[in-house]
């Protein structure tokens, strides 16, 4: 049996009742014309949370799953995928097993750069470059913790995401912790990211990437309609530690720190900021956390 066919008879959960809104240089729209306060329900996967990090490293920490969802603001259908990932992190939340990280990758032929006609396009060259490596021909088109069933149609993602958290144990082998600290006078965010072994060693690839909550921005929909207004959540906006990452090895009970800065674009929102670090190996994503950078702000006198 393939990795594909061992879990595509799951049946896919039934829409849930209710829908909740989930999401270098890394240089001007005033903030008050673009941002909204909405409620959200945002799950905090990162079980680390004080001043001596390193204390609590080796506590332990759910296997949290990764969503890497390629969107478009011309996809029509693109909203419907997020609702479909808003339900499976609601899911989530309600478990006692694991913890959902999205990220939405604007990037493709449907997805719009920013420019003169579209200043606030959300695409990339660093979405573009995930979308053409991994092989995107359409949109809504998602990679589910990099496994090897590679980039799935939205209808298989709850299934997707349900199968392989039944698959993994209930803590993570590989803790991961982010502490981030963002100067609002200067604009710097610095970022460090530790990486414990908890069993075993862990070998792969550490990602540190930069998403947004609550970007106000177009989206078309169904009939050519567009909604100028529409919410954007998780939005990718840059990498910390380049395109894919870089290599780690980190002994059975050791741990690495990782330190990253970057000067905040001035048209994004900081306190709507998170720092999204992940470890990937040839079987897939074996850890990813998230911590938002509000939380870590400070301003200078």
């Amino acid at each position: 049996m393939n990795s594909k066919q061992k879990w595509y008879s799951f049946p896919l959960t039934g829409i849930m009742g209710g829908l909740f809104l989930l999401f270098a240089a890394c240089s001007n729209v005033d903030e008050a014309d673009r941002l909204v306060v909405i409620n959200t329900l945002d799950v905090d996967t990162t079980a680390v949370d004080t001043d001596d990090i390193t204390d609590d490293l080796y506590a332990p920490q759910v296997r949290n799953i990764l969503i890497e969802d390629f969107t478009g603001q011309d996809c029509v259908n693109c909203p419907d995928a997020t609702e479909i990932i808003s339900l499976i992190a609601i899911k989530a939340a309600q478990s006692d097993g694991y913890g959902v990280v999205p990220v939405a990758i604007h990037s493709g032929p449907l997805g719009v750069m920013p420019s003169t006609q579209h200043p606030d396009g959300l695409a990339t060259e660093l979405g573009n470059t995930y979308y053409t490596t991994w092989g995107g021909q359409y949109q809504p088109i998602g990679l589910i913790n990099r496994s090897s069933d590679g980039l799935l149609d939205k209808e298989y993602w709850d299934a997707a995401v349900s199968y392989y958290a039944s698959e993994f144990n209930a803590t993570a082998s590989t803790n991961i912790a982010i502490t981030p600290e963002y100067n609002a006078t200067t604009g710097q965010l610095d970022v460090k990211v530790y990486v414990a072994a908890i069993e075993g060693a862990t070998t792969g690839k550490l990602q540190v990437w930069l998403t947004e909550d609550n970007i106000v921005a177009f989206q078309r929909f169904p009939g050519n309609v567009v909604q100028e207004d529409y919410v954007h959540n998780h939005v990718l906006r840059c990498s910390l530690n380049g395109t894919w990452g870089e290599d780690i090895s980190v002994a059975e009970e050791q741990y690495i720190e990782k330190d990253y800065s970057c000067q905040v674009d001035g048209q994004w929102n900081a306190s709507q900021l998170t720092v999204v670090a992940f470890v990937t190996n040839d079987s897939g994503v074996v850890q990813v956390v998230k911590m938002k950078v509000e939380r870590w702000m400070r301003v200078e006198s």
